[in-house]
């Protein structure tokens, strides 16, 4: 799996927000690239182990208005301005999560 390397800004505010928070007992706070929002997702314990270990993990299958059919979303790290941040989406293209807004 790519991971692309975040080139664009003005997410600044949600992503200081997101560098600076700590999972707590599975729950985790990320940024929603689809929606563009910061919102909570809950993991287990495999998948917040994954997500140490490989950098993402699958969450769970969404399909918003308009879609033709749910997509899998993952939860994966990404270096954003400096800063480590947990980033919230689906697979673009040929497996690729992207870093970018």
């Amino acid at each position: 799996m790519e991971i692309q390397e975040f080139t664009e800004s003005g997410l600044e505010k949600a992503l200081e927000m997101l560098s600076r928070t700590k999972s707590q007992s599975g729950r985790l706070n990320v940024y929603n690239r689809y929606t563009g929002k910061v919102e909570g997702i809950s993991l287990d314990a495999e998948q917040m182990k994954r997500l140490g270990r490989k950098g993402y993990t699958p969450v769970e299958n969404r399909q918003y208005d308009g879609w033709s059919g749910p997509l899998e979303f993952y939860a994966y790290v990404a270096s954003v301005n400096g800063k480590k941040v947990t980033l919230f989406d689906y697979k673009h293209g040929k497996g690729r999560l992207d870093c970018s807004a």
